[in-house]
């Protein structure tokens, strides 16, 4: 092939130039559209930033989509539209929007703005977490672990545990300890596994807490010791966890590893009766004429009053 003339060259860069300066042009007006509609969605003003989002989502504008998605999702601004707000999160998630995809994928899952398809959701969960999105990540592999869309594999399952938990994500700690604790996907190691529910539950995360409790309890994969299970099923407990108040209250009335105490054990399944009503039916009749009448309907008010730490 010949050379291409100087001259030519030059024309070529000029079309070039030319177009980069027409797109950019274009492009103008919709950033300005976004920026002002974000800042309005920002502020509250959402009647202000529909528009501007709107005419911005129009001409393309990945961001403006996805705000867009969100406006509609929730009823901010406009009607609650689950039809309009998968629209928007699509065209969002098509052009690589990595948290509209994984809320898309959240719709495909629930079969909000249409019908379930788990294949669906697990692509558009997938396209997430290639991305680095965390929460996408650890749902992922929460599917792979249940086959839900995809076929079961505890093996894949463990790899996007471990790529969230390397992020931080305490679920998927959690999740990537009962993988170790059962040995599905990984070799079994129960103290892999309570190391893993430990990080999470220093961090504040309720049900690794009580997972805690329960290995210390049984002295699985750590020394058996009574007394930190049930500071762990304490501090899961003050989040509302029922499995929790109701392993705390067999603990008071047991004394194992606290002080027995009837009266704490009655409060904690007055507690734990509403998600688990017939095992804290098992332990309140073993109590009852143990507590008068005054304390118990005392201890009733005290937790209808009673408010989660989290």
């Amino acid at each position: 092939m010949a050379p291409m003339p100087w001259c030519q060259k030059a024309l070529t860069a000029v079309r070039v130039t030319a177009f980069a300066l027409a797109c950019w042009l274009a492009m103008g007006p919709a950033l300005a559209d976004s920026e002002r509609g974000l800042q309005a969605f920002s502020a509250g003003d959402y009647e202000a930033a529909l528009g501007a989002l709107r005419a911005a989502g129009e001409t393309g504008d990945a961001s403006a989509q996805y705000h867009l998605g969100l406006m509609h999702d929730a009823g901010l601004g406009v009607a609650v539209d689950a039809v309009e707000a998968k629209r928007w999160f699509a065209m969002a998630a098509e052009q690589g929007h990595a948290e509209a995809q994984r809320i898309l994928a959240i719709y495909w899952q629930e079969g909000k703005g249409g019908f379930q398809d788990p294949k669906q959701a697990a692509e558009w969960y997938r396209r997430s977490a290639e991305q680095g999105n965390v929460k996408a990540q650890r749902t992922l592999g929460t599917l792979y672990y249940q086959g839900q869309g995809v076929a079961r594999s505890f093996a894949i399952a463990v790899r996007w545990f471990e790529r969230a938990a390397a992020a931080g994500h305490l679920k998927a700690k959690r999740n990537l300890g009962y993988c170790y604790y059962f040995g599905q996907g990984v070799p079994r190691d129960r103290a892999k596994a309570a190391a893993l529910f430990r990080e999470a539950a220093e961090a504040g995360y309720g049900k690794a807490q009580y997972d805690l409790g329960f290995l210390y309890y049984h002295g699985r994969g750590l020394a058996r010791d009574r007394r930190e299970a049930a500071g762990y099923f304490l501090r899961a407990a003050e989040q509302g966890n029922a499995d929790a108040q109701l392993f705390l209250a067999r603990l008071r009335i047991r004394g194992e590893g606290v002080e027995q105490d009837d009266e704490k054990a009655w409060f904690w399944l007055m507690l734990a009766r509403i998600h688990k009503p017939g095992a804290s039916a098992y332990y309140l009749d073993q109590i009852r004429d143990k507590i008068s009448e005054a304390r118990r309907e005392a201890l009733e008010n005290q937790a209808d009053g009673w408010i989660p730490t989290d």
